[in-house]
């Protein structure tokens, strides 16, 4: 499956085949995707869901979620938002993590959820970008808690900072 292709599942109507498409994704484009087999939860213009289940794959030798699988799942919360705003304003919008902050605050123990809500300031940036040709970079926030806890007590906060650039190689004048 093609970019183009898991974008067009990314936008409105278009959810039905959005677990083949993370399979995909998952297989050629981020292997460790496919690895720990991420499942979206929730997706819409404000916000990211997804579930990462506790398996032997997932986890580390102390029996909890493992850190590159936490990291894993921050990522793809906040980059599914700026994939799903750039598809309707610019498939030629890249994006990059430019920093990474991470508070773990408790173990991980079982299946989880990962969440960030800033699809607003994601959609704004990725319209800066594309309007501009610059660079421009969006701190996002993303909560994740154990299945049965709660996002009002996360067991980990990251920070990830999204920087977003039109990847096309001339940009028309407006």
């Amino acid at each position: 499956m093609t970019g183009e292709g898991l974008v067009s599942r990314l936008l409105p109507g278009k959810q039905s085949g959005l677990a083949l498409a993370m399979k995909a994704f998952g297989l050629f484009g981020v292997p460790m995707l496919g690895w720990i087999r991420p499942e979206v939860v929730e997706l819409d213009d404000e916000r990211c869901r997804l579930r990462i289940r506790f398996r032997r794959r997932t986890r580390n030798h102390v029996g909890s979620m493992y850190f590159g699988v936490l990291c894993a799942g921050a990522d793809l919360a906040s980059g599914l938002l700026a994939v799903r705003h750039a598809a309707k304003v610019n498939e030629r919008i890249g994006l990059i993590f430019k920093d990474v902050h991470g508070d773990f605050r408790q173990k991980v123990m079982g299946h989880c959820f990962f969440e960030c809500r800033d699809g607003a300031a994601i959609a704004e940036g990725v319209r800066q970008a594309d309007w501009t040709g610059e660079r421009v970079n969006v701190p996002t926030r993303i909560l994740v808690w154990a299945e049965g806890g709660s996002p009002d007590q996360p067991a980990a906060v990251f920070q990830l900072t999204l920087s977003l650039k039109d990847q096309s190689t001339s940009k028309a004048p407006r």
